[in-house]
């Protein structure tokens, strides 16, 4: 869910203590492609869920875990740091593509579902236009304690549109236990992440099913304090670090890609901050600038993203000023991306911290 500023960020998230179940049914394709100058685009997708709670990690460099230490170019890096007592979430962030998608084939049968491991990502795809293909099973035997589970998600059309995949645990007949994740976000990808309680050693069967268009998933089942790559598995974005009062400045695409996302990487402190950003135009036009600044913290959850900024104005050089709160300090993923405008632009943005 995405808040315009002004707002207050939080780290302190909603924790789920037993298998999460999700909020409203707004699923629906949104698209919404409007161009046009002074129009801000994208559907919004709707219906809201339990979140996960966020912890704290490192930033840049080496850093430590509970059972290794590793090292990453742009990294997040840490090594385990497991407690499957722990009933708050342990958010333990390692670099995007450090952890290889296992070649299992994901299974359309309830009766012989497809083995996976705690620890082990695995991918698939179902379209729900296919009967053959509209859902997919997973099993995978868990000790009893607190987990996560991961989904990254886009649809195979790849457009900037609606995504709408579920996770449900489900009993021998197909009868479903416990809804433990679902995306419904208009997004080019989506992740989302929830934290359960497995109340005892036990297989668990997994069913995967998407409700709009067909998408391709990677998605895994974490011990509690599990390294996670992020903020996604896979095709992964590049990630400037930067930092509270350097001005960062960037070309923006029209975003036709997940690639054509711009993100960022700091830390914040609680306090107040301003975001000061001007934009243009390549093709130096009198017509609309467009730009839509989020973020994010933990996993880099898609439904916890916050709105701070909306630059869309017309414009040959725009320029806006937004304030945000930060409740809890901690690391913080910034993305920004351009839904609509039919041209390159130039931006550049400093955050400070506020004066009051």
């Amino acid at each position: 869910m995405k808040t315009p500023a002004r707002f207050i960020l939080s780290a302190a998230l909603v924790l789920s203590l037993t298998a999460c179940s999700s909020g409203g049914d707004g699923d629906g394709d949104g698209d919404g492609d409007g161009d046009g100058d002074g129009g801000e685009t994208g559907g919004a997708a709707t219906g809201a869920g339990t979140t996960t709670g966020v912890g704290t990690t490192t930033t840049g460099g080496t850093t430590t875990g509970g059972e290794g230490t590793t090292t990453g170019d742009e990294g997040t890096t840490t090594g385990d740091d497991i407690d499957l007592s722990d009933a708050s979430p342990r958010i333990n962030v390692s670099t995007c593509g450090t952890l290889a998608v296992a070649d299992t084939t994901a299974s359309t049968s309830l009766a012989s579902p497809a083995q996976m491991i705690e620890g082990q990502l695995v991918r698939g795809r179902v379209n729900p236009d296919i009967p053959s293909s509209d859902t997919q099973y997973w099993s995978v035997d868990l000790e009893a304690g607190y987990y996560h589970i991961i989904a990254d998600s886009q649809r195979v059309d790849r457009a900037d549109r609606n995504i709408s995949l579920e996770v449900n645990e489900v009993d021998g007949a197909g009868a479903s236990l416990n809804q433990l994740l679902r995306i419904n976000e208009a997004e080019i990808r989506a992740r989302e992440a929830e934290l359960f309680l497995n109340p005892e050693p036990r297989t668990l069967t997994l069913e995967i099913t998407a409700n709009v268009a067909a998408e391709d998933y990677v998605f895994g089942v974490f011990a509690n304090g599990r390294s996670i790559p992020s903020p996604f598995f896979e095709e992964c974005p590049t990630i400037t670090d930067t930092s509270v009062g350097t001005t960062e400045a960037f070309e923006l695409q029209i975003l036709n890609e997940a690639s054509d996302v711009v993100w960022y990487r700091l830390e914040l402190e609680e306090t107040n901050y301003t975001i000061n950003t001007t934009g243009s135009r390549q093709d130096g036009a009198d017509r609309t600038v467009l730009g839509i600044f989020d973020v994010a913290t933990g996993f880099g959850e898609t439904r916890d993203q916050d709105r701070i900024q909306t630059i869309n104005e017309a414009g040959t050089v725009v320029s806006g000023t937004d304030d945000f709160d930060i409740s809890e300090p901690g690391p913080y993923w910034l993305s920004v991306e351009n839904p609509s405008i039919d041209e390159n632009q130039n931006f550049e943005f400093t955050i400070t911290e506020s004066v009051n």
